[in-house]
């Protein structure tokens, strides 16, 4: 596990340039807009007792895309923080990988729609097609294997594990091989395409993360993120043959069909290397945006299209001159990008906006959108106003959301990429820290603007206010520094050196001093709020992120993302005094003085350990929303707010002491024959009857559904969502019978020449009909048939026999009937047949005579 954790912290650092991070901090995921605008819940502020055992759970749900109230945990839909994007050359379908809702969107490349979703693994990123079985490969990161998607139709068939955080995909047309990179064992893992097993492993650099196949050389180039350099594969023998040394943080990689050269996006150094898959040696290095990632050739214009992180743009590449002839913008933290074949179009994910644009090759322009949600990141409160303030680290704006009525009442404009927010208790100010703009966005409470931008270290992300001192501080992660804010003056008055890649901040109320942790180096600096200065670095678990103070125990609690733990410091003597095993890259973490409950958020989980500091003990689970990521308890009314990053919204917990009550949710069939089995699946649970109903017993909540299919009967409707709001529900699904309606098409056969009145038949695929008109009809579907006119004596027949073919429309055919000319008698009275026997007779009596004659002379 200390092994497989060292080598998650150099692939984690990509993370930095993919999303962002705090002590209050969300994901990635899915996101479904709900219609209206349900504001029925009552939030009165809780009263507490040290001597009641309380359970707390998800009393509501806020979706900010819309101001939507909705009870309990509400599930969300469709996919969110889409990543990669790949073409299907057998159905012309571009697949997305989502990332943080664990599907991949299937869109049609001929109407620009989402088709499908289908469900695949924890964390997909890298997608591939294989066009020697028709199969998507999809690389899912977070559970560590391979959904084979049919995609004939769209369904997981098979699930390949023990491949260690696969990252990147790619075909090798060469051996019918599927490479992908396994990013924490520096390792590429090569899966036989027929059966779909992993044949060998080979060895590369160090965080391997793109792929792509030279289909000149038949070569497999891979990207190591950890040691900037390729890794060149044989694919005939999987054996590597040399290594390219390129520039800084390889990521995305491409191979142009046209000039033989392979694209490698250079994330670290704004630039990308092309290498001569001839010479395998890099032969010019172009400059492109911000941190590109994603790359595809497109080989209707020779172009190859690079993503840039900032300022969300893709560089167009000219492959002859390898120049950028353009810079297209798109949305937020482009990341992958296809092209589609079929139509010429490049699809671009973006990951922080949540959608796809998709960008005409021919003119380079943006033509389509696909929006998916909305980017949630870290909240605070403001216990002056009562009032919460959301980072939206997507939309560079901060929601302000009334604590009483939980409403957003006011959505503020700061810097770019939003991520950590604090509030200022001594000045009545929330500090929003820019992470894309390397600034502080001051907002004042009570007007709710912005007073005033702080410039800051590179990189902002967490921040923590120090009452002691009035001091706020914020982490620079891409600077590896605390800045330090007079709340008085809003001015940096200090810059303290901390460990690599600071997050998480949090201030102890006991002892004067600020937490930091610093995901880069596995560790906690402990500055002394007056002095400003570093008294203790103390090691703790894998990549820490959010910390928490818990004023009843003065603990610290610190989230550390990759070991899936929480370390406890105790304040009093600067020593970890625990470890607590919680849910899956916890992130966030809040303390709730109510209680002395501490919320931790576990982002890839999708759920929140709730932890009793007292014991601490992780004494509840809680489903949340899609990645969450921040969590901060409002003393004012006694709820925690957990910001769902990838499903755009907030789950609102409540502390009570009341069993959580149940409703029943009954689908009632109508259509079906007494006896006839038919199913229900909800939310992954199947229940089946015979009878008319199918019930669930459910807490509040959002849920979805869709009725099992019934042979030879179509249901409506066929899936849906339900909400569940203090009642029990009845949802009604009608069966119909299915209808097959076949269209039918006349072919008329028209007769010419016949005497009026004369009855004539045709037969056509073994049907006669006869008439003493001049038409003759059938009816029939489409399809190839064979006909036969009958004869009339004394008429010769023009198309006596045939064929026709009925192909959506009616068909027709004249048959011309020409009257046979009678034989004239010659004068004699004999006719003119007679004459000619007579003439015969009479030659063939005159032959033998002559013969007889011949014989006798000879002898």
């Amino acid at each position: 596990m200390k092994v497989r954790a060292a080598k998650m912290k150099a692939i984690f650092i990509v993370f930095m340039f993919a999303i962002t991070s705090f002590v209050v901090m969300a994901g990635f995921g899915d996101h479904v807009q709900v219609a209206g605008k349900t504001k029925n819940e009552t939030f009165e502020p809780l009263t507490s007792s040290n001597n009641v055992t309380a359970e707390p759970y998800v009393k509501c749900t806020l979706v900010l895309s819309n101001d939507t109230l909705i009870k309990g945990n509400f599930l969300s839909l469709n996919g969110m923080f889409p990543t990669q994007a790949t073409f299907d050359s057998s159905n012309g379908y571009v697949y997305v990988t989502n990332f943080g809702s664990n599907s991949v969107s299937v869109i049609n490349g001929t109407t620009n729609t989402v088709i499908k979703t289908v469900p695949v693994g924890l964390g997909p990123r890298g997608a591939v097609f294989d066009p020697a079985n028709g199969y998507v490969y999809v690389a899912n990161e977070c559970s560590d294997n391979i959904s084979v998607i049919n995609g004939t139709t769209n369904t997981v068939i098979k699930t390949i594990s023990m491949v260690p955080f696969p990252q990147g995909a790619v075909f090798g047309a060469a051996n019918g091989y599927v490479y992908v990179t396994d990013s924490a064992t520096t390792n590429v893992s090569v899966i036989n395409g027929t059966t779909n097993t992993v044949v060998k492993t080979v060895q590369v650099g160090s965080g391997p993360l793109g792929a792509a196949f030279d289909s000149y050389n038949g070569y497999v180039y891979v990207t190591n993120f950890g040691s900037n350099s390729v890794s060149v594969i044989n694919g005939a023998t999987n054996t590597l043959v040399t290594t390219i040394s390129v520039v800084s943080r390889p990521f995305g990689i491409a191979f142009d069909s046209y000039n033989g050269c392979v694209y490698v996006t250079n994330c670290g150094s704004n630039n990308v290397s092309v290498i001569n898959g001839t010479t395998n040696t890099v032969v010019k290095t172009v400059s492109v945006g911000f941190s590109p990632a994603g790359v595809a050739f497109d080989s209707y214009n020779g172009c190859v299209y690079v993503t840039n992180k900032l300022p969300g743009t893709v560089s167009v590449i000219n492959g002859t001159t390898n120049t950028v002839v353009k810079t297209v913008s798109v949305g937020f933290s482009p990341a992958g990008v296809a092209f589609d074949l079929l139509n010429g179009y490049v699809y671009v994910t973006n990951s922080d906006s949540s959608n796809v644009s998709v960008i005409n090759g021919r003119t380079n322009t943006v033509i389509n959108n696909f929006s998916v949600g909305f980017s949630p990141t870290g909240v605070a409160l403001d216990p002056f106003n009562g009032y919460v303030y959301v980072t939206n680290c997507c939309s560079n704006s901060v929601s302000v959301i009334n604590g009483r009525t939980n409403t957003v009442i006011k959505t503020v404009s700061v810097g770019s990429y939003p991520i950590g927010v604090a509030f200022d208790s001594s000045n009545g100010y929330v500090y929003v820290t820019n992470w894309g703009s390397s600034s502080v966005s001051v907002i004042n409470g009570t007007t709710n603007t912005v007073v005033k931008t702080v410039q800051v270290g590179s990189g902002p992300r967490g921040a923590a206010f120090d009452s002691y001192n009035g001091y706020v501080y914020v982490t620079n992660s891409g600077s590896s520094s605390v800045s330090v804010i007079n709340g008085t003056t809003n001015t940096v008055v200090k810059t303290v050196q901390v460990g690599s890649g600071p997050r998480g901040a949090a201030f102890d109320s006991y002892n004067g001093y600020v937490y930091v942790t610093n995901y880069g180096s596995n560790s906690v600096t402990v500055i002394n709020g007056s002095t400003n200065t570093v008294v203790r670095n103390i090691t703790v678990g894998s990549s820490p992120r959010g910390a928490a103070f818990d004023s009843s125990n003065g603990y610290v609690y610190v989230t550390n993302y990759g070991s899936n733990s929480v370390t406890v410091i105790n304040g009093s003597t600067n020593t970890v005094v625990r470890n607590i095993t919680v849910g899956s890259s916890p992130r966030g973490a809040a303390f709730d003085s109510s209680n002395g409950y501490v919320y931790v958020t576990n982002y890839r989980s999708n759920s929140v350990s709730v932890i009793n500091g007292i014991t601490n003990n992780v004494i509840k689970t809680v489903p949340v929303g899609s990645s969450p990521r921040g969590a901060a308890f409002d003393s004012s009314n006694g709820y925690v707010y957990v910001t769902n990053y990838g499903s755009g919204s907030i789950s609102i917990f409540l502390t009570t002491t009341q069993s959580l009550s149940k409703y029943s949710l009954t689908f009632t069939e109508a259509g079906l024959p007494s006896g006839t089995s038919w199913s229900v699946t909800l939310n992954g649970s199947k229940e089946s009857s015979t009878t008319d109903t199918i019930t669930f017993s459910l807490i509040n909540g959002s849920y979805t559904y869709t009725v099992g299919s019934v042979s030879e009967y179509t249901s409506s409707p066929s899936s849906g969502s339900v909400s569940v709001k203090g009642f029990n529900q009845t949802q009604t699904v009608t069966f119909t019978p299915v209808t097959i309606t076949v269209s039918k098409y006349t072919v008329g056969f028209t007769e010419t020449g016949l005497p009026s009145g004369t009855s004539w038949s045709v037969t056509l695929n073994g049907s006669k009909e006869s008439s003493t008109t001049d038409t003759i009809t059938f009816s029939l579907v489409n399809g190839s048939y064979t006909y036969t006119v009958a004869s009339i004596a004394g008429y010769s027949i023009s198309s006596q026999s045939g064929s026709i073919v009925i192909n959506g429309h009616n068909v027709s055919k004249t048959i011309t009937y020409t009257a046979i000319p009678p034989v004239k008698p010659s004068s004699s009275g004999i006719s003119n047949l007679e004459i000619y026997g007579i003439i015969g007779a009479v030659v063939v009596i005159a032959a033998i005579a002559s013969a007889a004659v011949l014989l006798r002379r000879k002898r």
